[in-house]
């Protein structure tokens, strides 16, 4: 047993630090609820309190997102900078005009004073050209946003 925890790496996408580009960090982490965000953002603070900490968010379901637009609109409390791309639509459901990636930033900025609506095609682009030093880069959701890690360390 001893052993085995030694070896112990963590779990895929629970806060995994998936690599750097110069002195950003860069971490992933599965998180899709309002709770799980928070908890994840307060862990980063914690863990990294030098750090500005950027949340990236890729909601994930329209009928999630719409439910708890508001408990998501608050769980950015630790996060320095929130930016929210488009929602990643399950196979099971069809798209919900009445709420998007966009609708979920504007109630975001209710509640942080640093918020912006990103797409998920000009993500990679943004963020290589406004990432700072000592900058900590987490993406947050279940659908492909830990993808962009592989595009930002090239």
């Amino acid at each position: 047993i001893t052993e085995a925890l030694q070896l112990f790496r963590g779990s895929l996408r629970r806060f995994e630090k998936v690599g750097e580009r110069g002195s950003v960090m860069l971490y992933d982490d599965y998180a899709h609820h309002p709770s799980q965000l928070f908890a994840t953002l307060q862990a980063a603070r914690q863990w990294l309190p030098l750090y500005r900490i950027i949340a990236v968010f890729q909601p994930h379901t329209y009928s999630r997102t719409k439910a708890l637009l508001e408990q998501f609109a608050k769980s950015f409390t630790y996060a320095d900078h929130v930016i929210i791309t488009d929602i990643y639509a399950s196979s099971r459901e069809n798209i919900d005009p009445s709420i998007s990636g966009f609708k979920l930033a504007e109630a975001v900025k209710n509640h942080h004073a640093s918020v912006e609506y990103i797409p998920r095609n000009d993500l990679v682009a943004h963020l290589k050209a406004t990432l700072q030093d000592r900058d900590a880069l987490f993406t947050l959701g279940a659908g492909d946003i830990y993808q962009i890690h592989q595009d930002l360390c090239q």
